[in-house]
């Protein structure tokens, strides 16, 4: 397990948004939820939206469950 980790491989658990685990067990970024990670990054380094508006903003355009 150790070394698993040492490598980078996935060994169970959540992954953040944005991420999956290859056939290989290597963390990858999984690109059609990246695209909505930055999209979540961006709007919010403008600084004219809290976390919660944007959560509702993303809720009610069905982009967040």
């Amino acid at each position: 397990r150790r070394r698993c980790i040492a490598e980078g491989k996935y060994v169970g658990g959540f992954l953040p948004l944005g991420y999956k685990a290859d056939a290989n067990h290597m963390i990858v970024i999984n690109e059609s939820e990246a695209i909505l990670v930055r999209k979540i990054f961006n709007r919010y380094a403008e600084g004219d939206v809290s976390l919660k508006m944007l959560a509702e903003e993303l809720i009610q355009t069905g982009e967040l469950k």
